[in-house]
C-alpha cells in the first residue's frame, strides 16, 4: 500500500501524523522478501492488495491467534495503520469505532486518570495496558520482597492458576505465599483451592442484567442496543451479586470508588440505608436499584420501560465520521501512525526474521479456540465439558510432518525446561495438526482433572520473556522438534 502511495493524503494530513516514519518502517519488507517466511507468494499478496484497494470500503481485522503471537502487537499496529492511511478508518464499509452509552467515555476516563497510567511494573519495568500489568508478572510481584510487594489479592471470576503462563510452577508457590487471597466465583476452581475466603457470586440466571462494561462504556456493539433482563432463578445460601460484594468490600477496605469521594459517600450511605429497621428493604441498595440508577444515568429511561422491550432497544447506530478529529484520545487529537515504541520494536525485527527463515521446516503451534469451551466455568455443564480445545501445528509447505488421526505424541520445546508435552493429534485437511490449547487441570481436590500439557505450560512467565508492548508470554523455544510418537488412541479432555 505504501510503496504504491495508495494513501488518502487529505485524510491523513487532517487527522493523523507519523506517515513518513511509517514509510521507513515498511521499506525493508517487500512482498518478495516476506514470502520467504509467510509462504504467501508476492503475486498472491499483490493480488490481495489490488482487491483491497479496489473495494468501495474495506476492513482488515485480526483477533485471537496473530494478536497473541510474539509479534502480535506489531501485526495489529500495521493492520490498523493500513485501515487508517487508505481512508477506511471511521467510515461505513470500513472500520468503525463504536461508542457506548457515554459517547466520549474514553476521554472522560483519561481525564480522571483512568486507562492511561504511565507508571511501570515493579518487576521488569513493563508498561501497563489499560491500567493493568501482564499476568505473567504475577508470581514475581508476589514472591519478590521490597516496597510494593503484592501480599493480598482479590480474584473475581478468574482462574490464574490455570490460565497464566507457566502457572504450575512459581504461581502455585506465590498463591500459597499470599497473606490474603479472596476468590469470587460460581464454581470452586484451582485458584480458589488456595484461597482464604471463597465468596459465592451469582450465575447469569440469578441476577438482573444490563450489559455494562463492554457495551455500556466501550461501545463494542456493531448494532448498538440496550437490553434489560430480570433474574430468572433465586440465589441459594450465601450467594450475592458481584456488584454488591465489590461495593461492600470497597467500603470495608476504605477504598475510594472510582477515585471519587462523592461516589464513595453516595454508595456508602445507600448501603447503610439497608440496615435501617422497617424501611431498609424498601430503600437499601440492591442490584436492581443499582441498575435502575445506571439506566437513568445513561439516559435509557426506567427499568419498567426497558422491560417492555424484552428483545432490546435499538440505540443510535454507528454511522462513522464521529471518531477522527472528535474522539481520538491523544494530547493533540491526532492518530499517531508511528508510535515511537512500536517503531523501535520494528527496527529489531531482523533477528526474528532470520530465525523464522532458518526454521521454515519446523512445526508451528497455532492457537485454536472452540466456542463451546471458551468459558471455563461452563466446561462442567453437558456438552460444554466434552471435546478439547485445540492448538494447530502447521508444517511448512512440502513438509512430511504428518500423522494419522488419533495418534498421540510428545511435543518438546527446542530450548527451555526439559521434558515432553503430551498432545492429542488430529490430522487436518492441509496436513496441519491440532493440539489441546488449554484446560489442563492441576491437582485440586473436588475439581475434574484433564490430561496433557497446554500452551500455558509452554509459556514463559519471567519478565524478560514477556513482550514489552503487550505483556504477551513467549513460548519456550523458537521452534519445536519431533519427539517419540506412540500409536495410542487418545481420549477427549
Amino acid at each position: 500500500v505504501v510503496s504504491r502511495d495508495a494513501i488518502d493524503h487529505e485524510r491523513v494530513g487532517r487527522y493523523m501524523k507519523g506517515l513518513e516514519a511509517l514509510r521507513k518502517v515498511c521499506e525493508p519488507w517487500s512482498p518478495d522478501r516476506t514470502a520467504e517466511v509467510t509462504s504467501v507468494s508476492a503475486e498472491t499478496l499483490r493480488s490481495m492488495v489490488d482487491t483491497y484497494l479496489a473495494a468501495d470500503g474495506a476492513a482488515l481485522f485480526l483477533s485471537t491467534g496473530v494478536n497473541q503471537g510474539s509479534q502480535g502487537t506489531l501485526a495489529f499496529w500495521i493492520q490498523e495503520a493500513i485501515n487508517a492511511i487508505t481512508g477506511n478508518l471511521d467510515r461505513l464499509g470500513g472500520t468503525l469505532v463504536g461508542h457506548g452509552y457515554i459517547k466520549d467515555f474514553a476521554r472522560h476516563a483519561r481525564k480522571g486518570g483512568r486507562t492511561m497510567r504511565k507508571d511501570l511494573s515493579r518487576i521488569g519495568q513493563l508498561p501497563s495496558v489499560v491500567d493493568t500489568f501482564p499476568a505473567g508478572l504475577m508470581a514475581d510481584e508476589i514472591l519478590t520482597p521490597g516496597e510494593g510487594q503484592v501480599r493480598a489479592m482479590f480474584c473475581v471470576s478468574g482462574n490464574p492458576l490455570l490460565t497464566v503462563p507457566n502457572s504450575n510452577g512459581r504461581l502455585d508457590e506465590a498463591l500459597r505465599a499470599l497473606e490474603l487471597l479472596v476468590v469470587i466465583d460460581i464454581f470452586r476452581n484451582e485458584t480458589a483451592n488456595h484461597a482464604h475466603y471463597i465468596l459465592p457470586g451469582t450465575s447469569a440466571f440469578q441476577r438482573a442484567d444490563l450489559p455494562f462494561v463492554f457495551q455500556s462504556l466501550m461501545g463494542l456493539q456493531p448494532i448498538p442496543y440496550a437490553q434489560y433482563t430480570d433474574a430468572l432463578v433465586p440465589t441459594e445460601g450465601e450467594q450475592r451479586d458481584e456488584t454488591m460484594i465489590l461495593l461492600q468490600l470497597a467500603r470495608a477496605c476504605g477504598s475510594t470508588l472510582f477515585g471519587s469521594k462523592i461516589a464513595n459517600g453516595f454508595f456508602s450511605g445507600w448501603l447503610g440505608l439497608g440496615k435501617l429497621p422497617a424501611v431498609g428493604s424498601r430503600l437499601g441498595l440492591t442490584p436492581e436499584r443499582f441498575l435502575a440508577l445506571m439506566a437513568r444515568a445513561f439516559r435509557l429511561g426506567s427499568l419498567k420501560s426497558l422491560r417492555k422491550e424484552p428483545h432490546g432497544r435499538l440505540l443510535e447506530p454507528n454511522e462513522g465520521g464521529d471518531f477522527l478529529g472528535q474522539r481520538v484520545v491523544t494530547d493533540d487529537g491526532l492518530v499517531d501512525l508511528a508510535p515511537e515504541e512500536l517503531v523501535d520494536a520494528a527496527r529489531k525485527l531482523e533477528p526474528f526474521f532470520e530465525q523464522e527463515r532458518t526454521q521454515r521446516d519446523k512445526l508451528k503451534l497455532i492457537n485454536k479456540r472452540e466456542q463451546a469451551r471458551r468459558e471455563e466455568r461452563w466446561r462442567r455443564v453437558g456438552r460444554h465439558g466434552r471435546g478439547t480445545q485445540q492448538r494447530r501445528r502447521r508444517p511448512a509447505p512440502g513438509s512430511a510432518h504428518r500423522r494419522d488421526d488419533g495418534r498421540r505424541g510428545s511435543v518438546a520445546p527446542r530450548v527451555g525446561t526439559p521434558g515432553s508435552r503430551w498432545a492429542e493429534r488430529r490430522k487436518q485437511d492441509d496436513g496441519g495438526e491440532r493440539q489441546p490449547a488449554g484446560r489442563r487441570r492441576p491437582r485440586c481436590p473436588g475439581v475434574f482433572l484433564g490430561h496433557g500439557k497446554t500452551k500455558r505450560d509452554l509459556g514463559r512467565s519471567r519478565p524478560r520473556r514477556l513482550t514489552r508492548s503487550a505483556g504477551v508470554s513467549v513460548s519456550r523455544g523458537g521452534g519445536w522438534r519431533r519427539s517419540r510418537w506412540r500409536r495410542r488412541r487418545s481420549t477427549s479432555g
